[in-house]
């Protein structure tokens, strides 16, 4: 079609892009309006807004977003290092503490496993050591607080991991039966129910074994839960095991106790296991009590002298040779003479005699007794 041609082809249309008059509405040809309708600018208007909004939105969107993801990993970081102060504190001792430091990261996150296994591994380990880390407490107050979350722990948990948990709970009851809130069948009870989930438990047969010496009960069966407990112990926790055992055994009294304290300390020395400072001052105690010639002789069997006088110089590496008494001295003597030693045995009787007469310890039964030994040393044969 040919396009009719005006004086002034200055103009198109929008539509069919033939030539307009200067001042044409409306195409001739294809019947276009040449100006866009009201409607028409509000929707291209509307369109724009829409368009400024979806960016703004996105914008919005994306520091919401940046803002959840900071404050995530700042709180993943903050509960982070409250597990590392709460370890800290736990090493150090400081059980309390931890177990609140613990108990604020799984606040801020309480899905957080990490959190979680270390508050329930301190409740066991606070109440192995509430004996002695606790002075102004009493022992039961702590133990109420800490069962609700061993009790959690033996319900969702099976053989060993809930014989640990059922063990401590048992320790929890000694430790209320201790205040007058418990009995002693309350306390077994809980021991026999740990042997049942895992018969070779080592915390279920070294807390039972102490049970037993604490009621007095017949030594020999005492010795056999120790026993397994040590076979059945991984080596981290072998001390503990050890010195709950030594701690029984120095708490039941009597010859037979006595004796086997001597036994199992000796042991302890031979393997290289550490025995504390508070021990080692009770075995010497044993020592000492038993200086007598009549009263030595029921003890000695006890070890070889070899031994016992291993045992005995091995108590006193860290003290000061100050605080070494005349009694040991005496028991150290009576080994050297048992051993074919009599010169090195003279020599300590001698030095004890010297002590004693410089103390005006005339007339006492520890100075008739070395004399009567240095008499038998020197006599002409």
């Amino acid at each position: 079609m040919q396009i009719p041609q005006t004086d002034k082809m200055d103009r198109l249309c929008i539509a069919c892009k033939s030539a307009l008059h200067p001042k044409a509405v409306i195409c001739p040809l294809c019947k276009t309006a040449q100006k866009p309708g009201r409607w028409k600018s509000l929707g291209d208007f509307l369109k724009w807004v829409g368009g400024i909004t979806a960016v703004l939105s996105l914008i919005i969107t994306l520091g919401q977003v940046s803002s959840i993801y900071t404050n995530l990993r700042e709180k993943q970081q903050t509960v982070s290092e409250l597990i590392q102060i709460g370890n800290l504190q736990r090493d150090r001792g400081n059980y309390a503490a931890a177990w609140d430091s613990y108990a604020e990261a799984i606040t801020l996150d309480p899905g957080n496993r990490a959190a979680r296994d270390e508050r329930v591994q301190l409740a066991m380990l606070w109440m192995r050591k509430i004996r002695s880390t606790e002075k102004n407490t009493r022992f039961s107050e702590i133990a109420d607080q800490l069962s609700p979350l061993l009790f959690r722990g033996a319900t969702f948990s099976k053989g060993k991991e809930a014989a640990d948990y059922i063990a401590h709970l048992g320790w929890a009851m000694y430790l209320k039966y201790r205040d007058g809130r418990a009995s002693p069948g309350e306390v077994r009870a809980y021991y026999d129910w740990a042997l049942s989930e895992d018969p070779q438990n080592a915390y279920a047969h070294a807390m039972l074994g102490f049970w037993i010496l604490f009621q007095r009960g017949p030594l020999l069966d005492a010795k056999s839960h120790f026993k397994i407990a040590l076979s059945s112990v991984d080596i981290t926790a072998r001390p503990e095991i050890r010195d709950l055992q030594l701690s029984a055994l120095l708490n039941s009294g009597g010859r037979a106790g006595e004796a086997e304290t001597l036994r199992v300390a000796d042991e302890m020395r031979r393997a290289g296991d550490a025995i504390s400072m508070r021990n080692k001052d009770r075995i010497l105690q044993i020592y000492e009590m038993n200086w007598e010639a009549e009263r030595w002789k029921t003890l000695s069997p006890a070890l070889a002298a070899e031994a016992h006088l291993q045992l005995l110089l091995f108590l006193f590496v860290e003290h000061d040779p100050s605080e070494k008494r005349p009694k040991h001295g005496l028991i150290e003597a009576h080994l050297y003479r048992a051993l074919g030693k009599p010169a090195k045995a003279l020599a300590i009787y001698q030095s004890i005699q010297q002590f004693l007469i410089a103390n005006n310890a005339y007339g006492s039964r520890l100075l008739e007794e070395t004399e009567a030994a240095i008499a038998a040393l020197t006599a002409q044969p």
